[in-house]
């Protein structure tokens, strides 16, 4: 990690070594300046956590983490990424669910300011996102990093929506790929306008960025227009009034997601700097 330092300062202490590379004076300072450093270069360092969480198809084994958060490095954590792999496991490997979550439920949630969670190699209709599953528990830790007063951005990619009903009112950037309670070609927008109409937390947010990435949705052609009409509802305590960046992905553009799509950019129209509107081959 590297420390910004005046131009000026950092020149004087090469200076000094070089023209006294045996100064005991000038190679203790330097050495106290390092070791005054040191410290806050750690915690920017552990500011950002990676961890993947593996289990087999029928999700009931959990594999050790491969990379173990300690408590000194939990309680720095502010941006953190979860990912979700199924995975082979062997016997050996295997370890009890309980000290899985005793580990990530050393991170202080209420520091979190960046939370991305990946559903992985999870197929969409997998039973892992079922709340009467055992991962029930791993669910109310998303939840509760959700919940987090500092929470500025959520990302959720092949995940339910439904950790939306959880965000306060300091979330301001929203990306959603490949939601897959709107994937299943069965199953229309229903769960996510569910979601946000039960919203434990009914603060009102202001977002400022917004993806939505629905590519897959390739049976319903309207998905994009129709979230986005959802969150236009003003009973859903979400406000798009003060975007400054949509992003919308799509596998086709239809006639029904025109209307939500020009009612959000007049609603943004004094706030939004930059639009992105990307088709499948184009």
């Amino acid at each position: 990690m590297a420390v910004e330092l005046p131009t000026e300062v950092i020149y004087c202490i090469l200076y000094s070594l070089i023209e006294n590379p045996n100064d005991r004076w000038c190679l203790r300072a330097t050495s106290i300046l390092s070791r005054a450093f040191r410290e806050p270069s750690q915690h920017l360092l552990m500011e950002k956590a990676r961890v993947v969480i593996r289990c087999n198809d029928n999700y009931g084994t959990f594999a050790p983490l491969a990379e173990p958060i300690t408590y000194r490095i939990a309680q720095y954590i502010k941006q953190i990424t979860i990912e979700i792999r199924s995975t082979m496991l062997l016997e050996a490997s295997k370890s009890d669910f309980a000290v899985v979550m005793q580990t990530l439920e050393m991170i202080s949630h209420d520091r979190i300011e960046a939370f991305t969670l990946h559903g992985g190699s999870v197929q969409y209709c997998s039973s892992f996102w079922e709340e009467r599953q055992q991962p029930h528990r791993l669910h109310s830790f998303f939840a509760r990093i959700c919940e987090s007063p500092a929470l500025r951005s959520l990302t959720l990619t092949a995940v339910p929506t439904r950790f939306i009903r959880y965000c306060g009112p300091s979330l301001r950037q929203l990306t959603i790929h490949r939601p897959i309670d709107l994937v299943r070609h069965y199953i229309d927008s229903y769960a996510f306008r569910r979601d946000i109409i039960m919203r434990v937390n009914s603060s009102r947010i202001a977002l400022e960025s917004l993806t939505l990435d629905a590519r897959d949705v390739k049976s319903n052609p309207w998905m994009p227009g129709r979230i986005l009409g959802i969150l236009l509802n003003p009973q859903h305590w979400i406000t798009l009034r003060y975007l400054s960046h949509l992003n919308l992905s799509m596998h086709t553009i239809s006639n029904a997601s025109l209307e939500p799509i020009r009612e959000t950019l007049e609603l943004c129209e004094a706030s939004l700097e930059k639009l992105e509107i990307h088709l499948d081959g184009m």
